[in-house]
């Protein structure tokens, strides 16, 4: 298949010119009937062979044909999702594909998209109160770097929309409300019907950006109104309902339900099913959920979250060989994605493949993974009571209780792997195991028996020392 998408870009080369493409360009002299969906595998391995003059010739061929309206336009951000990827290794790639077409429009707003991945990473995916400061410093540093890479793309073909979309993400995270309307207002002057910038619209009106009903219906009359000019956005008119089911779902996620439904009658699209089939997923509806990330996926073939979230219902449905199928998949797309990772390593190990689950729960703690505490404590666990790796069980259980030092299990699993090294700092840590235990209805009568005992005996017999409790 490869070969095959290679082989038809080879041809198409033949007639296309160096320079990129512009978005906006109107010329009907470059060829596009053979542009099929984007394949982020056959992107990334151009940009691995440093391929870069077929990367600008797909790239030109892509945007021709959804400006001859041949193609969805969400396809644009689909090829370029190909570098929202964690792999360092891209960096590289960019960079010289940059050198190699310094006035790349292309180039410059891939790079400033795989910066804004990294952003997303350094963050990570926890409520703020959770969410340690080094981990806002990495994002904000990395959201810079993405948006001086993203107004490059912008100043090297003024008249494309996409650099808009991600210029009022990043505003949007970053609650700067002026870069955010100035990019709303540009991008819209640009392309007033475009799906990709609406949709990006709606997402920040929700209640929790500070969107209020009024500016939503506003808007929804306005995009109704353009629908009649681009079907794409006929979906998009949903909206409102689907930002209800998503205030509603952490309360009555059946209720949340009816109006994802509702949403979804306006014509659905990738977003749509990829919501309502989480909210399936967190009911314990595993097959509901399945369905509908099976209909995201329909819209956006190689979407990590669709597969990733695919994954865990085929997990849930106890179909295991097709739930590490799916993780590998998303691995291929994302290598370093630590919940990808995590999941193949959580599945492998549940299916008493411990050995080969090591490789993947390594990947899953390094990097943008190490402030996960549930991945951090898990991994401790296998390799303290399945692989008996006491010494690495120890490192991993230390880093989960420093990012959650609530933990009365990270903290009791520690202990029991400090014991085995015959380290008498367990001593500390039992205690601390204990008073996290106190009126805690989750730790066993069973485990708090054996930590006084434990910790008496070897104090009783000179092993080791009294000492205080760990301060958390």
């Amino acid at each position: 298949m490869r070969r095959l998408f290679i082989i038809a870009i080879l041809l198409f080369m033949a007639g296309c010119q160096k320079n990129g493409f512009h978005s906006e360009d109107k010329s009907t002299d470059i060829p596009t009937s053979s542009v099929t969906h984007p394949n982020k595998l056959d992107i990334l391995a151009l940009a691995e062979q440093q391929q870069f003059d077929q990367l600008e010739s797909y790239f030109t061929q892509l945007y021709a044909a959804v400006n001859a309206k041949q193609v969805n336009e969400d396809w644009l951000r689909q090829a370029h999702h190909a570098f929202y990827n964690s792999d360092p290794a891209l960096q590289q790639y960019l960079d010289s594909w940059i050198t190699s077409y310094p006035n790349s429009y292309f180039a410059f707003l891939s790079r400033g998209i795989y910066w804004m991945r990294h952003a997303e990473l350094s963050r990570g995916g926890d409520y703020s109160n959770n969410t340690q400061t080094r981990q806002k410093l990495g994002m904000d540093h990395y959201q810079q770097i993405a948006l001086a890479d993203i107004h490059k793309a912008a100043e090297l073909d003024t008249n494309a929309f996409l650099p808009y979309s991600y210029m009022m993400s990043i505003g949007r995270s970053r609650r700067d409300k002026d870069a955010y309307l100035t990019a709303r207002s540009e991008g819209l002057a640009r392309y007033p019907e475009s799906f990709i910038l609406r949709n990006e619209i709606l997402f920040s009106l929700q209640p929790k950006w500070g969107g209020t009903e009024g500016e939503l219906d506003l808007f929804l009359d306005e995009t109704s109104r353009y629908a009649k000019v681009n079907p794409e956005l006929q979906s998009l008119l949903g909206y409102k309902d689907l930002i209800k089911g998503d205030v509603m779902k952490n309360d009555d996620r059946q209720a949340a339900i009816a109006f994802y439904d509702a949403a979804i009658e306006w014509g659905g699209n990738d977003y749509m099913y990829f919501s309502r089939g989480k909210n399936h997923y967190y009911k314990g509806d595993y097959q509901q959920a399945l369905s509908d990330f099976n209909r995201a996926l329909t819209f956006y073939p190689q979407h990590y979250l669709s597969l990733r979230y695919k994954a865990w219902a085929l997990y849930k449905l106890k179909k295991y060989k097709q739930a590490i199928t799916i993780f590998e998949l998303a691995l291929q797309i994302d290598k370093l994605a630590p919940g990808a990772n995590y999941g193949l390593a959580y599945t492998l190990s549940s299916q008493g493949r411990h050995q080969e689950a090591v490789k993947y729960y390594e990947a899953s703690v390094k990097h943008y993974g190490a402030y996960k505490a549930k991945t951090l404590s898990n991994y401790g666990r296998m390799l303290l009571w399945d692989l008996k790796n006491y010494e690495r069980a120890a490192e991993i259980l230390k880093r989960a209780t420093e990012v959650n030092s609530k933990s009365p299990s990270a903290w009791y699993n520690y202990g029991i792997a400090l014991n085995h090294l015959r380290d008498c700092d367990v001593i500390s840590i039992h205690k601390t195991y204990l008073q996290l235990c106190k009126g805690n209805k989750r730790c066993s009568k069973k485990n708090n028996e054996w930590v006084n005992q434990n910790s008496a005996a070897l104090i009783g017999n000179g092993t080791c020392k009294d000492q205080p409790m760990f301060l958390y």
